[in-house]
């Protein structure tokens, strides 16, 4: 999904499509470190 609302947006450089992508990218950042998190505690 990510991959073709980026490529809908260098397309038509929606603010709203770019306001979705940023929230998504957000959400995943976000995840991402708290899987590090979890992992490097449990590593220790």
């Amino acid at each position: 999904n990510s991959v073709i609302w980026f490529e809908d947006w260098l397309r038509t450089k929606s603010d709203d499509l770019k306001k979705k992508i940023l929230e998504y990218n957000e959400d995943d950042v976000i995840a991402t470190y708290k899987v590090q998190r979890w992992l490097r505690e449990k590593a220790t």
